[in-house]
C-alpha cells in the first residue's frame, strides 16, 4: 500500500483513522444523547398527558356532584344538562342511582 512506501502518508492515514474514531465516537455520544432527550420527552409528555386527564376527570366529577345537588331539588333534566355540560344520559344514570338510594 502507498501510507507503507511514505512516511508522510502514512502519518496522514493514522490521523485520518483518528479523526474517523473520534467521529464516531461523536455520532455514538449524539446518538445517546438523542435517545435521552427522547425519553426525557416521552416522559413530560406522559406526565403532561395524566396532569391533562386528571383535570378532566376532575372537572366531569365536579359536573356530577353538581347535577346530583340539582337532581335532589328537582331541577328539571334539561337544565342540569345546559349547566352541567353532561351528557343526558348520564344524568338520567344518577337520577336512577339515587332514586334505588332513597
Amino acid at each position: 500500500m502507498l501510507a507503507e512506501r511514505n512516511i508522510q502518508i502514512g502519518r496522514a492515514v493514522a490521523v485520518l483513522k483518528e479523526l474517523s474514531e473520534d467521529e464516531r465516537t461523536r455520532l455514538l455520544e449524539e446518538s445517546y444523547q438523542k435517545a435521552r432527550w427522547d425519553e426525557e420527552l416521552r416522559i413530560e409528555t406522559a406526565s403532561s398527558e395524566g396532569r391533562m386527564e386528571g383535570r378532566v376527570e376532575g372537572l366531569a366529577e365536579g359536573a356530577r356532584k353538581v347535577a346530583i345537588k340539582m337532581l335532589r331539588t328537582n331541577m328539571p333534566i334539561q337544565t342540569i344538562v345546559l349547566m352541567t355540560e353532561l351528557p343526558i344520559e348520564e344524568i338520567e344514570g344518577l337520577r336512577t342511582s339515587l332514586a334505588t338510594q332513597e
